[in-house]
């Protein structure tokens, strides 16, 4: 991940059997950031994460932040802000192992672009899946 990524809001509503367990008065929405700490979330490769004003902040490095929670069907809503220049993405359906030869990603997995200077992934698509098509 290059440039920096403010992550506000990250939070998935599970689809799956596990969505009928919802918690008490909850709306089926499980917030995976509680806006004080990295707690539930792992670092992977040298990318450096820090809580700022109850925003996740990447701020240098070349890596991921991975929940420790793993989800099977799942709708996943976050809000982002990201710097001229960034690089960055949400991976999904990822593996905890890094890519041979690339370890600033996972092995598997996609990635939703939030930010890429290739101007055929821009934000919104699929990196390596689905490109963006004038």
């Amino acid at each position: 991940m290059k440039g920096l990524i403010l992550i506000a809001v990250a939070a998935v509503c599970i689809g799956s059997a596990e969505a009928q367990q919802k918690p008490k008065g909850g709306d089926g929405w499980i917030r995976l950031f509680e806006g004080k700490s990295l707690a539930g979330w792992h670092p992977e490769n040298d990318a450096k994460w820090v809580v700022s004003g109850g925003t996740l902040v990447g701020s240098g490095g070349d890596g991921w932040l991975r929940s420790d929670r793993p989800f099977s069907d799942f709708q996943l809503r976050l809000e982002y802000r990201a710097a001229a220049k960034t690089n960055s993405g949400v991976f999904r359906r990822s593996s905890k192992e890094s890519k041979h030869g690339d370890p600033s990603n996972p092995a598997t997995g996609y990635e939703l672009q939030i930010h890429n200077e290739e101007p055929k992934w821009p934000t919104g698509t699929i990196e390596d899946v689905h490109a963006w098509l004038p």
